[in-house]
């Protein structure tokens, strides 16, 4: 329905009288504006917490909060039986008995990188730690997509364990953005898939691969930009994925992929401030009608 012709450009005319008018966070720091230039320049840039300057989730280390999750996904991935998931994703519990994971994500520092991106008041759509088994498989989120929120995604991995190219690093495309060229259709891809679809030959493709230590964060436009988690081979991976875009999305029903529910979310986001609560509460100024579509996370 949202990308009807009609309904479609009326979108893009709003979302750009948006962007045009919008008054900003308020100044940047050096640090900060340099990851909004490297999104603007390439999709992506990798940083660490330290450099950021939030290693901590209030008053606790975020990678001592994300090591017991960790944890916790390796001890569950190793109850299941095979075949196993491409991935294995925390559920709502795991967040609500881990609170500072999803409040850390709504640092100033991160909210304020992620608005002077998208040139709009920020949605926040919460944590999902995910752990991988290096399988090898190119399946699920290790396939080469685009996701489907909004016009702009941006999408913020901590890493949780040392990450080189074996271990499952996050690969983007600096190739021209690709926009979905305006249809918004969003098929997942084999990297011989990829390489067919943009007219390469095989083994052309160059991605971007963010390697780090734990405590690599990376920033990444994954709305244009074709990415994906490389499949492992060496190690198992976990890292915790934060997901962010306009305030209101393009497409709500393609959000809230931690499940969590509104008085679950109000739970979490208690004594902070009133941006902070807004961008975590963003389906307040979704149209109703929209909020009658039922969330699809497939």
């Amino acid at each position: 329905m949202t990308n009807v012709t009609p309904v479609s450009s009326y979108l893009e005319k709003r979302r750009s009288a948006i962007e045009d008018s919008h008054v900003g966070a308020g100044p940047l720091s050096p640090t900060e504006a340099a990851v909004v230039d490297g999104l603007r320049r390439d999709g992506v840039f990798v940083t660490t917490v330290e450099n950021l300057g939030i290693t901590h989730a209030e008053d606790v280390p975020i990678l001592e909060i994300g090591a017991r999750i960790a944890d916790i996904l390796a001890h569950r991935v190793a109850t299941l039986n095979q075949p196993r998931p491409a991935a294995i994703p925390t559920q709502p519990g795991d967040l609500l008995a881990h609170p500072l994971i999803y409040r850390w994500g709504l640092h100033e520092t991160l909210l304020r990188i992620v608005e002077a991106y998208l040139r709009q008041p920020v949605a926040y759509d919460g944590p999902v730690a995910v752990y991988t088994e290096a399988n090898q498989a190119e399946e699920g989120t290790r396939r080469w997509h685009l996701d489907r929120e909004d016009h702009r995604v941006v999408k913020v991995a901590l890493y949780l364990h040392d990450v080189d190219d074996a271990t499952g690093p996050f690969q983007i495309l600096p190739l021209t953005p690709q926009n979905n060229q305006g249809r918004f259709k969003y098929p997942a891809v084999t990297t011989a898939t990829l390489e067919h679809m943009l007219g390469i030959r095989s083994g052309a493709l160059a991605p971007i691969t963010c390697t780090g230590k734990a405590g690599t964060v990376v920033f990444a436009e994954t709305g244009r930009f074709y990415h994906r988690g490389k499949p492992p081979t060496g190690n198992d991976r976990a890292a915790i994925f934060y997901a962010y875009f306009a305030r209101p999305p393009r497409h709500p029903f393609y959000c809230e992929r931690p499940r969590l529910t509104r008085p679950q979310i109000v739970q979490l986001i208690e004594g902070l401030r009133p941006e902070q609560r807004a961008s975590a509460l963003w389906r307040d100024v979704v149209p109703w009608p929209i909020r009658l579509i039922p969330a699809s996370i497939i």
